[in-house]
């Protein structure tokens, strides 16, 4: 394990000069107005934006820790899905990982796992055939199951309540589920645009932050903030090029943005976008201007993190050399 603390420019791509994107925010609806087109002009350096990152190795012996589908950072630990469906456990402090194999549909076990939450010290993974819960403790022993109201692809715990990204035509066109930690039905929330495609509509994520929970909602970008009744966080809008598949028309991939991901840590706001066949990355805190463009490498390693840790954005390094193992990476973003 090592922490590496590097300043070096990106490697292999040539850098211009950093041009801050315009924005125009409007107050009322905390509206965020990126000119997308500047974005092919701009490539970040990464010491405006990362501070420091950090690997953590995967043994690829014995089949430990595949393609991973899901993971969440809890306390000193992470938690993973891969697609051998395997449930691992990373300890961050010595970096022994354990993972065991509960598929099938005994006492503890599960058929199709998709997703995995914080409970606890230790975490729940989304059933998605069996729409439930598997609680495991921390040492990955088995504790319960909570039965949910909705078809889900991941569940996100967060005090009292459990938020469900909806699949359930029954409960269509809400896109989020909100339940009490047993699985009782509070509401359902946010409408799916009617005139958008369901199949290029991408899972929102979502995380905890404090007291709040933000919903990430592709392809739009819209996070809504649900701790005190449903309310717009921010939103970001890519003009015409903002425009997405709509059921009677068809996607023009040179012109369309499409949401990748988009992270929160602490008061900046990290989004990532595909737009002409390229991945961008916007980092925007509140009342500065942001910084935009493309950021291909960071530390040696591609920069593509699909999940959020503490205070860190995580990516999975696959390695195509057998002397080399996969790796975890986690890049600090640098923040106030």
């Amino acid at each position: 394990m090592k922490i590496i603390y590097c300043y070096s420019l990106l490697i292999g791509i040539s850098i211009l000069v950093l041009v801050g994107c315009s924005r125009v925010q409007d107050n009322a609806s905390n509206r965020v107005t990126v000119p997308i087109a500047q974005y092919a002009n701009e490539a970040i350096k990464v010491d405006e934006v990362i501070d420091s990152c950090r690997e953590i190795p995967l043994p690829l012996y014995s089949g430990i820790v595949g393609n991973i589908k899901d993971l969440v950072w809890n306390e000193d630990r992470i938690y993973l899905i891969d697609d051998q469906n395997q449930l691992c456990a990373i300890d961050l402090s010595d970096t022994i990982i354990v993972c065991v194999n509960y598929t099938g549909q005994g006492p503890g076990e599960y058929i199709d796992p998709t997703g995995v939450t914080a409970w606890g010290d230790g975490c729940a993974v989304t059933d998605l055939g069996a729409r439930r819960l598997v609680v495991y403790d921390r040492e990955l022993n088995y504790i319960k199951v909570v039965s949910l109201p909705a078809t889900s692809l991941k569940a996100i715990r967060d005090k009292n309540r459990l938020i469900l990204q909806n699949l359930s035509l029954d409960l269509w066109p809400k896109k989020f589920v909100v339940t009490d930690t047993t699985g009782v039905f509070v509401g359902a929330y946010i409408d799916e645009n009617p005139d958008v495609a369901p199949q290029f509509l991408q899972p929102a994520s979502s995380l905890s932050d404090g007291d709040s929970i933000f919903l990430f909602v592709s392809p739009s970008t819209i996070l809504y903030n649900i701790n005190d009744g449903i309310r717009t966080y921010m939103a970001f809008d890519f003009g015409k090029n903002g425009e997405t598949l709509t059921s009677s028309g068809s996607l023009n991939y040179s012109k369309a943005v499409l949401n990748a991901a988009t992270f929160k840590i602490k008061n900046v706001v990290i989004n990532s976008i595909l737009y002409n066949g390229k991945r961008y990355y916007s980092f925007v805190s509140s009342g500065n201007i942001p910084i935009a463009g493309t950021l291909y490498e960071a530390y040696g390693y591609p920069f593509f993190p699909r999940w959020q840790g503490e205070n860190c954005l995580i990516g999975h390094y696959q390695s195509d050399s057998s002397e080399e193992k996969d790796k975890l990476l986690l890049f600090y973003p640098r923040v106030k």
